[in-house]
């Protein structure tokens, strides 16, 4: 404790106790973990009926001890009967329950008070302290509570080592009433007594423990050595810490304090003492002292004790010219998966990341979390050629897929790496200078479109930088293209063969890439299924199409809205797509179900016959798409009531050469004829394919002879000077 620390103490009025040191240590580590200013520990004064100041921490100079108030009956009351600590975000809040100092006059604007509770009595309060409103969470009450506990199990063990010290007729109430163990044993460690405290804690009866030994406790005997040898100097122990094991084999962790009784002529006659449980206490305290290094959520270090070890660190590598290297890591759209998927989701993917982490890393390397995705490692003993390793273990970590909510979700990350080579640098300030150029350089990483690490030294030079792998590179691009709007909608229309007359329009989704070829159907689905995007891409096209014909619906007022046409990739009967797509849609599309069609796959029609069902029970139009491409059977075909098929762009190609080709054909229009099924011929290239479908009978075509796809404007205008036929060539205004 400090010199003003002190000075502090010995202005404050009341009485000295024989505290434990950790005690103190206890109330400054709640003052620092919780970034306050001071704090304090009042002890209740029994007589007085008021709580007296009797050790603080901090404590600002201002403090008169004539600003103490005398504690009313009734708060004291209160205070007793309350269960956990009493929370104060601003001293306008305070009431007949808050603390009762002169705030206002202090400074203070929020605190936090805990009774320091006895088994049967209030021992005093614990209180800290800042000037600033303060907006206490639970955890930080929990924390403060806990301590108070703590604090009141070192007052109860003063009090019992006090009432040791009584006299012998106590003495014989105490062994009989005490709720910790009270022992005692022969010269030679024969048991002779044992409180039923005590034989109880052990799991004895009194006739099986009274004449064995009491080595039976011990779980080394080594441990029975050292308490011993110890006695026998000073002829008593006090607060000796050991480890004793019960009958039925636990062990707990106990507080031996004995002392040795001799006869006159000095021999040694028996030892008595007291055995005390503490194995909750030691464990809440090394629980505190680990919440206070370690991320709450994934148990990784956190931020202050990278810190020490980062310093640590530095120290050796100077004393070894030895090197190491700090990799800042940043998840990259997490904000969007928690947006997405839902806090809770999020928080499993940041611990099924650390554990990931601590997997891939050596022992000795230090994995710690230090923001809400950000995650630093410090790997020592690391030589500078040996950096490169360090994406490539990243890979291990984010190269597998993740499961969330039953969606496999392909995680991305920046990563911004720093160096200690040498003896680069001596200052106190290098710790600092590492730390921020790892995360300047993950933020050049997360900045610069294609590239997962980055490099800086400290010294502000730029070193290296490495690309994303392709598929990662893409996922990241898709992601980015659906923030953008750039997924853009067209549609492919469905004409009339006789006519002309569009009867139905496909969705086709179009993602035009800056450098290189557009990416669209199957294609894109794959990728948008490999990101985790599949379901978010279909919730925002399917946004797009309800505005596209909320539109239409109120431009052409004369002319009848086409079948709108989806097309089911497989992927989005098990990723949950659909779904997204009916509810983006369902009443808000000026369509009925069954002018709303689908283009279900051939081979789902068996592998999803009961989601097949689901979707014919609920009145949409049902289309097998790409027939003879699969293995489909007549049955279901039949038993499902479908509307229509399309025959694939292959067959229709090479119709009028192709014998095999023209069967599929002719087999297709003869089965749509016999099931009453609409047959959409797609692939229409030329007319003399429109004259081959024609003579087959086919009544519905689909290709750029007919009407490429359009944009949604472009179809706007087709669907209004579509009174008559349509020209072979197409329309000069659609984009391909």
């Amino acid at each position: 404790m400090s010199t003003r620390d002190e000075a502090t103490r010995s202005r404050l009025p009341g009485r000295e106790h024989d505290l434990s040191d950790w005690v103190l240590d206890s109330l400054g580590r709640v003052v620092t973990l919780l970034d306050l200013e001071c704090g304090v520990i009042l002890e209740f004064d029994e007589a007085r009926a008021s709580l007296e100041p009797h050790l603080s921490y901090q404590w600002p100079r201002s403090l008169d001890a004539s600003r103490w108030q005398v504690f009313s009956d009734e708060w004291l009351g209160s205070l007793r009967a309350a269960d956990s600590a009493i929370a104060l975000s601003s001293m306008a809040e305070r009431d007949a329950a808050s603390f009762g100092l002169a705030f206002d006059d202090l400074g203070f604007a929020s605190g936090l008070t805990a009774a320091i509770q006895g088994r049967d009595t209030l021992l005093g309060v614990l209180g800290v302290y800042d000037t600033s409103d303060r907006i206490f969470r639970a955890i930080d009450r929990q924390f403060v509570q806990s301590t108070a506990d703590l604090i009141a199990q070192s007052f109860e063990h003063r009090r019992m080592r006090e009432a040791l010290d009584e006299s012998e007729a106590r003495y014989r109430s105490l062994f009989k009433d005490s709720r910790d163990a009270v022992y005692v044993t022969s010269r030679v460690g024969e048991v002779i007594d044992m409180n039923p405290a005590g034989l109880e804690l052990f799991g004895y009866s009194r006739k099986e423990l009274i004449g064995s030994n009491a080595e039976r406790f011990y779980t080394e005997p080594s441990e029975r050595d050292r308490f011993q040898r110890h006695i026998s100097q000073t002829d008593s122990v006090k607060d000796f810490e050991v480890k004793l094991e019960r009958r039925d084999g636990t062990v707990m962790d106990c507080l031996l304090t004995s002392s040795v009784q001799r006869d006159d002529s000095g021999t040694i006659t028996h030892y008595h003492g007291i055995i005390r449980d503490i194995t909750e206490r030691k464990r809440l305290k090394e629980q505190l002292e680990k919440r206070a290094l370690h991320d709450w959520l994934t148990g990784l270090p956190n931020r202050e004790l990278l810190q020490t070890r980062l310093d640590e660190a530095i120290s050796r590598a100077e004393r070894h010219d030895e090197a190491f290297v700090i990799a800042f890591i940043d998840l990259d759209h997490f904000k969007e998966i928690n947006d997405t998927f839902g806090h809770e989701a999020g928080d499993r993917l940041l611990e099924e990341s650390a554990s990931r982490l601590e997997a891939v890393f050596r022992h000795e390397d230090t994995v710690a979390r230090v923001g809400g995705d950000e995650f630093i490692i410090l790997l020592e003993h690391f030589e500078e050629e040996s950096e490169k390793v360090i994406p490539e273990r990243l890979e291990q970590v984010f190269g597998p897929p993740f499961d969330v909510r039953g969606q496999q979700l392909h995680l991305e990350a920046s990563i911004g790496m720093s160096s200690r080579i040498g003896h680069q640098h001596s200052s106190e300030l290098e710790s600092a200078s590492l730390m921020r150029a790892a995360d300047r350089a993950m933020y050049r990483a997360k900045s610069e479109e294609g590239t997962t690490y980055h490099r800086f030294t400290p010294d502000g030079e730029s070193r290296e930088s490495s690309p994303r792998p392709r598929g990662l590179q893409r996922a990241h691009r898709l992601r980015r293209a659906l923030q953008n709007d750039d997924i853009v909608r067209y549609y492919r229309p469905v004409v009339h063969i006789v006519s002309g007359a569009i009867c139905g329009v496909e969705l086709v989704a179009r993602w035009h890439r800056s450098d290189r070829d557009p990416l669209e159907g199957s294609e894109l689905l794959e990728l948008a299924e490999h990101a985790g995007l599949l379901e978010p891409m279909t919730r925002h096209l399917m946004r797009g199409v309800r505005e596209d014909w909320q539109i239409l619906e109120s431009r052409c007022f004369d002319t009848a809205l086409p079948n709108l046409m989806l097309p089911v990739d497989d992927l989005q009967f098990d990723k949950g797509a659909l779904d997204a797509a009916f509810e983006a849609l369902d009443g808000h599309v000026p369509l009925p179900p069954d002018q709303i069609g689908l283009h279900i796959p051939e081979s789902q029609l068996m592998g999803q016959h009961a989601r097949v069902s689901e979707l014919d029970e609920a009145g949409y139009c049902l289309m097998v798409d790409n027939f003879g491409m699969g293995y489909s059977s007549l049955n279901y075909l039949k038993e499902l009531e479908l509307d229509g098929l399309t025959i694939h762009r292959s067959f229709v190609r090479d119709v009028r050469h192709s014998a095999s080709d023209r069967a599929v054909v002719k087999a297709g229009v003869t089965l749509g004829r016999q099931l009453d099924l609409n047959i959409i011929a797609d692939g229409v290239e030329s007319s003399a394919h429109l004259d081959a479908l024609k003579s087959h009978g086919c009544e519905f075509v689909q290709g750029k002879t007919v009407g490429p796809a359009m944009l949604p404007d472009t179809l706007e205008s087709r669907l209004e000077t579509d009174d008559e036929l349509l020209s072979i060539e197409g329309e000069s205004a659609s984009v391909d």
